[in-house]
């Protein structure tokens, strides 16, 4: 006995073990065309800013590549292997978190290789800030994409997080509808600082999170986004 407890592997070797054994497990699920498409958009999106020269091209499609991605991640809908995945003694929570892991550190890993590869048009001492100003936003919104894929489906998800996230960059003034409007400019520029604010959106990003995971484990939920 003694023998087989020094050769058993510890409780922490277990879980990291039993985690990465998930890991490869729910990578194989994901959709496999998610990664290309993804890669193929934000390859565009450098090509497009280092032929303009404008970095807010990176800052632009990082977050919405993200929601995209994590909007098709889980659900009947998307996702036919789905039950099968449920029927397993592996929590849905942890599918969830393990698929959601997976997927936001690629979008992760891609976001960064199209912030260096601005280094060809900005200097280095910029590259900080550009990566602060796509990585909260990216949280924020892969969060709110996927709560309500959970609840309302993926096309709803990405028509939600696509809206608010371009609704910042509508024209302070637009000519015929809204004419030197304080009222108007006020709420824009209120609502542009939010998308400013990288502690605001990692802070409301935390509940998003916890919802979308404790939602995965309400069947009604699954029900829902199907007939959406």
């Amino acid at each position: 006995k003694v023998k087989q407890k020094l050769r058993s592997p510890g409780p922490l070797i277990s879980v990291v073990r039993q985690a990465w054994q998930l890991l490869r497990a729910q990578t194989s699920l994901v959709q496999s065309e998610l990664w290309p498409v993804s890669a193929l958009v934000m390859g565009i999106g450098i090509l497009v800013a280092l032929i303009s020269k404008q970095t807010l091209v990176i800052h632009l499609i990082s977050p919405i590549v993200a929601a995209s991605a994590l909007a098709v991640v889980y659900g009947p809908d998307r996702d036919p292997a789905i039950e099968l995945s449920r029927s397993t003694p592996t929590s849905a929570w942890k599918i969830l978190f393990a698929r959601l892991s997976i997927v936001s550190c690629y979008n992760l890993v891609l976001g960064l290789l199209a912030s260096f590869a601005l280094l060809f048009i900005i200097p280095v001492d910029m590259l900080g800030s550009i990566i602060l100003g796509w990585i909260a936003p990216l949280v924020f919104l892969s969060a709110l994409a996927l709560l309500i894929s959970i609840w309302w489906g993926t096309s709803t998800a990405i028509t939600v997080s696509y809206g608010l996230w371009l609704a910042q960059f509508l024209p302070f003034h637009v000519d015929g509808l809204y004419i030197n409007n304080p009222h108007w400019t006020t709420i824009l520029s209120v609502y542009k600082d939010f998308w400013h604010n990288p502690f605001l959106l990692f802070l409301l990003a935390l509940p998003l999170l916890a919802g979308a995971l404790w939602s995965a484990n309400k069947p009604e939920n699954h029900l829902k986004s199907v007939n959406s």
